[in-house]
């Protein structure tokens, strides 16, 4: 038998293969991970300052981007003989950036690479590590109103803004949290100064949350750099004689990501997070001293309570960067116990030294030899850092990391200087080797550089020929609307010219019309609506007369028809009197007259004169006389009558 599915099965099935299909997405995505789960560590060496240039201070650290290393000359006394030896220490990363890199290419070596993990569903943390005074700050924040010296906590919110805007993503949600530790105390950077208060951590699970921390909705780059604003104004600085505006405390910058997608006939959902952290500088007692004249004195007075609180301040910092020291120290050489909560700065990066997340720790060095000790303790420490692995987790799928490749080499070489014993010599060798290697990085820069001058002038001239190109097509279309305009507007005048013409014609045309309408046609219907008048009045008056002579015509006629039977009915009277023969012996005359007598009291005052009478009744009687025979008295009657009739 053939079997048969049902819809339910059918629908469970689809959800399945879409399961497998974002299993299997989380799983390459994961492998991807397990690539490159050890920490990346980049270098960045700052140029020197202005007040270094001013000193003539000499620059013993040296990097080199397409080496990807950073040289430290170290200078040794030679014993008792006074002469001094210079120790070269070579140190390979990642990357390494140079006084010549630029806000961009740090973000592109940096977090750039992370934000694609963090929208899948992983955690990710870049912090940058050095002494104060090297760039920290600017190298994590920047000048946030200036686009080219941005740096990357406001680059990876734009580049997280955008790729959310992208068609691949149907849903997202931004919130952002940051913090800062200072004195080993927690502060919510966020929150107005009169609702501010001590945070705690707190352990749940496997990870270390803050509790009582603001995480506030974002919809837009704007809003962030607003907030960034905000949490710059109330972190705590001063002034040192390294840096005018040292970082006094450590701030941890977190974006939490949630995003939907499409993943074949289902949705996939994704909660990533990033920590930017900008640590506060390491620095001896007698740099924490700040330099004579400073701006900010008020915290940094000669009173009693003013030093306490900076070497408090101090104590804390060097404490917190030590125990992180110890935690990476510890993570690489694979010890039983990880000191994390000797401090609450390691405690809060559990995850990124050692955890599941993603991490990039950032370098920062100074070139002078007034800081060649905090600059190979940095190092050493970065270089401890690029061993210690981590195991990404994309948000609640674990994805356990595989063979790791070592991603940084210390060759640890040694190098003796030339020993001349003259510490000016050596001195201005140092200068050499630095600017020499100053000079390559400027032509490496300089090469990129004129390689996208070329790339933009080709650009341009091609973008040139184009304008012109256009402004071409532009003269001719305004010569052609020119021409055009011109024939419309004599076009123009020669229809309104001859509209005028045809007007005038028009009117004068009417005007002659008009007139023989008037003298052609209505005077003469005048003249025939006179005339018809005139004779309808005739006709009506004819009519009307020939209606009475008609009436008078039918009146006669009945008053002929009336004598003539009353004649009729006497010539009979006459005829059957005269039937006998003695009766026709009696004379005609009698009843002759006694039929005109008849007649006239018939005919009243309407007939005709006696004389006519008496003669056409005299004619009858004489035809009546000459009639002798019997047979014939009907033919004179008739006779008779008709006369009568005529005289009548």
């Amino acid at each position: 038998m053939e079997s048969t599915r049902s819809p339910q099965a059918c629908s469970a099935s689809v959800r399945v293969r879409a399961f497998a299909a974002g299993l299997a997405e989380q799983e390459k995505l994961a492998a991807e991970a397990a690539e490159t789960s050890s920490i990346r560590v980049v270098c960045r060496l700052r140029p020197m300052n202005d007040r270094e240039r001013q000193t003539g201070a000499v620059p013993v650290a040296s990097a080199s981007t397409v080496r990807r290393e950073v040289a430290v000359v170290k200078m040794a006394s030679g014993g008792g003989t006074g002469a001094c030896r210079q120790v070269r220490s070579t140190f390979n990363f990642d990357h390494v950036l140079t006084s010549f890199s630029t806000q961009s290419e740090v973000f592109a070596c940096t977090l750039k690479p992370l934000i694609r993990d963090v929208l899948a569903g992983f955690e990710a943390t870049a912090f940058a590590y050095g002494q104060t005074g090297t760039g920290k700050t600017y190298t994590m924040e920047g000048d946030i109103d200036c686009e080219d010296s941005r740096g990357l906590v406001p680059r990876a919110a734009a580049a997280i803004v955008d790729a959310l805007a992208s068609e691949e993503f149907v849903d997202n949600s931004i919130t952002v949290s940051y913090m800062e530790i200072y004195n080993e105390e927690i502060f919510d950077l966020l929150i107005p100064a009169d609702r501010q208060q001590k945070l705690d951590l707190k352990q749940s699970g496997s990870k270390v949350c803050c509790a009582g921390l603001s995480e506030i909705a974002v919809s837009s780059l704007e809003e962030i750099l607003q907030l960034v604003r905000l949490a710059q104004e109330k972190r705590k600085v001063a002034e040192t004689c390294v840096n005018t505006r040292s970082s006094r405390s450590h701030s941890i910058f977190t974006m939490k990501v949630a995003c939907r997608r499409h993943v074949a006939a289902d949705m996939l959902e994704n909660v990533g997070k990033l920590h930017l952290v900008d640590l506060a500088g390491s620095e001896c007692a007698k740099k924490a001293i700040p330099a004579a004249g400073g701006q900010d004195m008020s915290r940094l007075s000669s009173n009693t309570d003013g030093a306490s609180e900076m070497d408090r301040e101090r104590k804390a910092i060097n404490q917190s960067l030590l125990t992180l020291g110890r935690v990476i120290t510890a993570l690489r050489s694979e010890a039983g116990r990880v000191p994390y909560r000797d401090s609450k700065l390691t405690r809060i990066l559990q995850d990124a030294l050692g955890g599941h997340c993603k991490t990039v720790l950032i370098a920062t060095v100074s070139p002078a030899m007034a800081a060649v000790e905090e600059t190979l303790s940095t190092l050493l420490h970065a270089e401890q850092a690029s061993g210690v692995k981590n195991r990404p987790v994309a948000s609640s799928m674990f994805c356990p990391a595989g063979r790791l490749r070592p991603e940084l080499r210390n060759d640890g070489s040694m190098g003796i200087g030339s020993g001349s014993g003259a510490s000016d010599w050596a001195a201005l060798e140092l200068k050499n080797t630095y600017l020499q290697q100053e000079v390559d990085e400027a032509r490496i820069a300089l090469a990129r550089h004129q390689a996208v001058v070329e790339e933009l002038e080709k650009r341009a001239g091609a973008a040139e020929a184009e304008w012109k190109q256009a402004q071409d097509r532009v003269q001719r279309a305004k010569s052609l609307f020119q021409a055009l305009r011109d024939r419309v507007h004599a076009s123009m005048r020669v229809l309104g010219e001859e509209v005028a013409k045809s007007t005038t014609a028009a009117l004068a045309a009417r005007g002659r019309v008009s007139a023989c309408f008037d003298n052609e046609v209505m005077r003469p219907c005048g003249t025939l609506l006179e005339a018809l008048q005139a004779s309808a009045k005739k006709v009506k008056t004819h009519t009307e007369s020939l209606k009475r002579e008609l009436v008078q015509a039918k009146r006669n006629r009945d008053e002929a028809d009336a004598r003539r039977e009353l004649l009729g009915k006497g010539i009979q009277v006459i005829i059957d009197r005269r039937a006998t023969a003695a009766e026709r012996s009696l004379p005609l005359e009698r009843d002759l007259e006694m039929l005109v007598q008849l007649a006239a009291e018939r005919s009243g005052s309407g007939a005709r004169s006696g004389s006519a009478v008496a003669a056409g009744l005299s004619a009858a009687v004489s035809a009546l006389r000459a009639s002798t025979k019997k047979s014939d008295i009907h033919a004179e009657v008739k006779l008779a009558d008709e006369v009568l009739t005529g005289a009548w």
